[in-house]
């Protein structure tokens, strides 16, 4: 009971959605917390904040979170032990299936060093922490009681496999005194002594050393340019590495980290329009995975060129009238810097990427679509022909088509099969001979090929043969019949796309002609001829461009939210 500070604690009702905290006079209980992590209490769960000590730190990563996935799980886990700490245990500390990773103390450490060291820590390894990304317990807060963490042992907690995430045991399925046993067996068999917390500080202290060390260095560098050229570009490609994990291909490093300079502070001085113009065009290019700035690598040049006019129109600091002007000189050098690009990328036309089909692909497609279409069109022809109902089994025979291909082209053949199918069936062999006679076909029925039949059954026979002719069409009406199934079938299709193509497109937006789009291209698919094809197509176009220039609009708005939280 000792691990957890008894006061100002927090509580959720089961019914609850949000936290509450207690009154900082009220005391958790021994039974009280018992209760909670032998899952019986009958009304809330609860949670500790940090004392002066703790015997245990806590990496909060919610499920939500972009840490919450098996490889930056090993790399956050790896850094920790590089550091002479211990292996942390992994554990999910509810069933929203957020991870609780817990550290312990052989014996009590100050709460607030051991956070504000994990902060450093962390962020030093370029780990971000924040509320629903990253959170480290214990948290003492800075004027305030601090926050406060689920304690273990509760409904939805769990031990899980740090190589897998996998679930090794539910909590449920252990008894109160075996998982307290087992958690308790956790923290005493990964605990941190003395000499190991010592050598986590010094690791961290010598980290901050280094980095300070490299960023002043860097720093004196740029400001001393000329003297110190090459030991600046050494420690620029050193900070890029560093921040970018490897070397981007045709990255300038000392012109990237000048672009990183201006995008935060701007012009500092006169003269440096044009080093900065250049620079921030380098920076953006390759963006800054540290301040979470994506690239506006090829084909964004006119998102560049944007972004670099914002930028300079509200941090040259008056220390450029062309800019503040608008001059064309200016305007035309942001132009030029917006489409630089890497050496081994100059020689090359350069497109943003969309997917392309070889003609070769569309062009083999579109003939067997074309002998499909043919050989369901010659097989419906007999089928008219026969003036009798057929099955889907008998029409993949008759075309050599596969299923799959038949109900792509479903709209050819299936209203013709419904028609066909309305129409009675012609008479059986039962009712038109006797005793291994031949059978006779439509036609007259002369009474001496038949002496054995009754004259009531040779009238009804010949009732069935006058409405058999009545129903089946001419064999040669069969090419007139199956042209009007077809038009039908173009003017069912024709009432689909114009309930599908709303009559203003340019009213819609992005989500609607999105919406709008799988619709057409579906109906693209089962266009009757050449000319209905082209005109839908044109429509995709439209809505096509349209999206493109909505995507823009969006893009130049993201560059500004970016620039302003820069």
């Amino acid at each position: 009971m000792s691990l957890f500070h008894r006061y100002g604690y927090i509580y959720k009702p089961f019914t609850g959605d949000s936290w509450l905290s207690a009154n900082e006079k009220w005391r958790l209980t021994d039974t009280e917390i018992l209760k909670a992590a032998a899952c019986e209490h009958k009304q809330y769960l609860l949670g500790a904040r940090s004392g002066k000590t703790t015997r245990f730190a806590v990496l909060d990563i919610d499920a939500k979170s972009r840490y919450h996935n098996a490889r930056d799980l090993d790399r956050l886990i790896k850094h920790l032990m590089n550091a002479g700490l211990n292996e942390p245990v992994l554990y999910r500390s509810s069933h929203s299936e957020g991870w609780h990773l817990y550290i312990s103390f052989n014996q009590p450490v100050s709460a607030r060093e051991v956070h504000s060291a994990l902060v450093r820590f962390l962020k030093s390894a370029d780990f971000i922490v924040q509320q629903g990304t990253l959170e480290v317990f214990p948290n003492p807060g800075a004027g305030s009681v601090g926050y406060g963490l689920r304690l273990p042992l509760q409904p939805g907690w769990a031990w899980l496999d740090s190589n897998t995430q996998e679930v090794i045991a539910e909590r449920t399925a252990l008894s109160p005194d075996a998982a307290l046993l087992r958690f308790m067996s956790d923290c005493r068999d990964f605990g941190n002594g003395p000499s190991e917390y010592a050598q986590f500080k010094n690791a961290i202290a010598e980290s901050a050393v280094a980095q300070e060390q490299i960023a002043q260095s860097l720093d004196r560098a740029m400001g001393e340019a000329t003297r110190h050229v090459q030991a600046g570009n050494e420690l620029a490609a050193a900070a890029v590495r560093r921040i970018f994990k490897a070397t981007p291909p045709g990255i300038i490093a000392d012109t990237w980290w000048r672009g990183r300079c201006y995008f935060e502070s701007g012009l500092s001085g006169p003269s440096q329009r044009a080093d900065a113009i250049f620079a921030l065009g380098h920076y953006l290019f390759y963006g800054d995975p540290e301040k979470l700035l994506e690239p506006l690598g090829y084909g964004y040049e006119e998102e560049r060129r944007y972004a670099i006019e914002s930028i300079l129109a509200r941090k040259n600091h008056g220390h450029s009238k062309d800019l503040n002007r608008n001059r064309s000189d200016a305007t035309a050098q942001i132009g030029r810097a917006a489409r630089w690009l890497p050496a081994h990328k100059r020689a090359d036309e350069i497109t943003r990427y969309k997917k392309e089909v070889p003609i070769a692909w569309l062009r083999h497609n579109g003939n067997l679509k074309a002998d499909a279409i043919t050989r369901i069109k010659s097989a419906l022809e007999e089928f008219v022909a026969a003036a009798a109902p057929f099955k889907i089994t008998e029409l993949e025979q008759r075309t050599g088509c596969s299923r799959s291909t038949l109900y792509k082209h479903s709209a050819l053949w299936q209203p013709l099969y419904l028609e066909l199918k309305r129409l009675p069936e012609k008479s059986s062999d039962e009712y038109n001979a006797v005793g291994g006679a031949a059978v006779l076909q439509a036609g007259s029925l002369p009474a001496s090929s038949v002496p054995d039949i009754s004259p009531g059954r040779l009238a009804a026979r010949r009732v069935v043969q006058a409405l058999s002719s009545k129903a089946f069409p001419d064999p040669r009406n069969s090419q007139q019949y199956l042209s009007l199934v077809i038009e039908k079938h173009e003017e069912k299709w024709r009432t689909k796309v114009v309930a599908a193509v709303p009559p203003d497109l340019m009213a819609l937006d992005a989500r609607e002609l999105k919406a709008t789009l799988p619709i057409l291209l579906s109906l693209l698919a089962q266009a009757p001829d050449e000319e209905a094809q082209k005109w839908l197509q044109r429509e995709v176009r439209i809505i096509r461009e349209r999206l493109d220039e909505l995507r823009k609009s969006w893009a130049e708005t993201r560059v500004q939210a970016l620039e302003l939280s820069g």
